[in-house]
């Protein structure tokens, strides 16, 4: 029996080609399969490059407004002292008038 049953587990075990159509739809199967795995492959660099791209963007946009932000604090700081110039001129003129009106006052003016 233990004959009989070997000889079933080789005739059992026995190399069989498979059907052209079985060959067939597994390669279809792996065809797909590596055609999805590109896609995915390929669609990941794109996003990536998209997402730095946006990032690249924004640094620059940030970038560029604070740059401006800066550049009006400089001209608003050469502005104030401009009319701090001004307004120190202005006050030296009015004292040494009013200064003057006193000098003359007490020279019998």
């Amino acid at each position: 029996m233990s004959r009989d049953l070997e000889q079933d587990l080789r005739q059992a075990l026995r190399a069989v080609n498979p059907s052209p159509e079985f060959t067939n739809r597994l390669l279809a199967g792996i065809t797909t399969q590596r055609r999805a795995a590109t896609s995915i492959r390929r669609l990941w660099p794109r996003q990536t490059v998209a997402a730095a791209s946006v990032l690249v963007a924004l640094g620059l946009g940030w970038g560029a407004y604070h740059h401006q932000q800066r550049e009006r604090a400089l001209q608003a700081h050469v502005e104030l002292i401009k009319a701090l110039a001004i307004t120190s001129r202005s006050l030296d003129r009015a004292y040494q008038a009013v200064h003057s009106l006193d000098t003359d006052k007490v020279h019998g003016g």
